[in-house]
């Protein structure tokens, strides 16, 4: 496998920007939050977009200073999308940018409708010494954006997003173009090249941006260092090669942390538990002693629904098809709020919501981090949740695994119901 993928990064016709040789914009832009005394910066990041002759968007980077920031993998694009990252009251959130070309006519009173997006042409203004057209674009009531547009190209200079997360806490995110243009040199075009050559044969999952590589997709990205840093020669691609390099290397050291605490794991008896689901019913050993467990260990909660909250659908109609086996399957609900006395109905609260809206029909019960860490909790290494420990009848563990499941469209968690079709024989 790694050497077919060793392959295709060393394929003569790697992916490129299109057309001639594209120029760069360059934004500087800042996550604000709303305080008592308005708004305060609280993140910063840059926007470098490649605009070709034709003046249409060929590709974009988004290099994030602050600790939130997305992984190097979901920092660039040649769909002209723009994320910036953030994790509110413990939650990652991923921010979507506003379009940055406005491809309609730029006279004053001018409206129309993008999805849940109304616009509107304002007034001339000017930036700088550029002739703009101020477009308003509002998303329901509390929701409103302001762009300046450059009247001839139609490229946006400016933007001001509102943006709320949490419960109703409010943010904005502005970013104006630089007005010092960048250089375009060739290495900044071979390096976005080299990277999008990467991301290519590490053959990703848009639908699990935050899924963590794997061991082979790490030597992968080792093996592209190379010509990455020989590319790399402005400020924004060495800070992003920076990010890349550490982010590597942290995955690296948490692959290996996580094959240790599986290890331990593997072959070792079920910690004790005894717990009340959110049904109400006992569930702990006593209960399950002589059947097929499998636990999905994740923070079951209803806001924001992050991946991997689809699995959940799998699973509960895994455990439909094994309703005739000795198998169960148990949710654990690791929430931090069950530490504390005054917080315990809010987790309970979003936890139901969810399990409402997914129609889950296996037990969740509440754990405040202890049954976890006698697991061997991964996010001590950095890793996230969900963990999935399967045990036999005698109650030993002979899986622990975290992450996402690969989805078979006809079998759905195929890998899973594999193992547990086998142990419950």
């Amino acid at each position: 496998m790694l050497f077919c993928l060793l392959l295709m990064l060393q394929s003569p016709a790697p992916p490129t920007v299109t057309g001639s040789e594209p120029t760069i914009v360059n934004f500087r832009g800042e996550l604000l939050r709303r305080d008592s005394d308005g708004f305060s910066p609280i993140d910063a990041f840059q926007l470098i977009r490649f605009v070709g002759s034709d003046q249409t968007g060929k590709g974009n980077i988004v290099v994030q200073a602050g600790v939130d920031r997305d992984a190097w993998t979901n920092t660039f694009s040649t769909d002209l999308t723009h994320h910036i990252r953030h994790v509110h009251e413990g939650v990652p959130y991923r921010l979507e940018l506003l379009p940055l070309r406005i491809d309609r006519e730029l006279k004053e009173g001018v409206t129309w409708t993008n999805g849940r997006k109304a616009y509107r042409v304002g007034g001339m203004t000017k930036l700088a010494d550029t002739n703009c057209r101020e477009v308003f674009i509002s998303e329901g009531p509390a929701r409103n954006h302001k762009l300046l547009v450059d009247a001839k190209t139609g490229h946006v200079l400016s933007l001001t997003q509102r943006v709320f997360m949490g419960r109703g806490d409010e943010f904005r995110i502005t970013a104006e173009v630089d007005p010092t243009p960048a250089a375009t040199s060739k290495t900044d075009v071979r390096f976005f090249a080299e990277l999008l050559k990467v991301r290519e044969a590490l053959n990703l999952d848009s639908a699990k941006p935050d899924a963590a590589l794997s061991s082979s997709q790490l030597k992968l990205v080792a093996s592209a260092l190379p010509a990455l840093r020989d590319a790399a020669k402005s400020r924004w691609s060495k800070q992003l090669l920076k990010q890349l390099e550490s982010d590597t290397s942290d995955q690296t050291n948490r692959t290996q942390k996580l094959a240790d605490l599986q290890k331990t794991a593997l072959g070792k008896q079920f910690p004790a538990f005894s717990k009340k689901a959110m049904d109400g019913k006992l569930v702990g050993s006593k209960q399950l002693t002589g059947q097929v467990v499998v636990f999905h260990i994740w923070n079951y909660r209803n806001e924001p629904l992050t991946e991997p909250y689809g699995q959940t659908a799998y699973l509960d109609f895994m455990a439909d098809k094994f309703a005739d086996k000795p198998v169960q399957v148990v949710g654990i609900n690791v929430d931090s709020r069950f530490q504390d006395k005054t917080q315990v109905s809010k987790a309970n609260r979003s936890a139901r919501k969810l399990v409402e809206f997914m129609n889950l029909s296996y037990p969740i019960v509440p754990d405040d981090g202890e049954l976890l860490k006698k697991l061997g909790d991964p996010r001590s290494t950095g890793a996230k949740l969900p963990l999935w420990v399967v045990i036999d009848k005698a109650g030993k563990i002979r899986m622990w695994k975290t992450g996402y499941y690969t989805i078979d469209s006809r079998a759905g968690l195929k890998e899973l119901r594999t193992m547990v079709t086998k142990l419950a024989e």
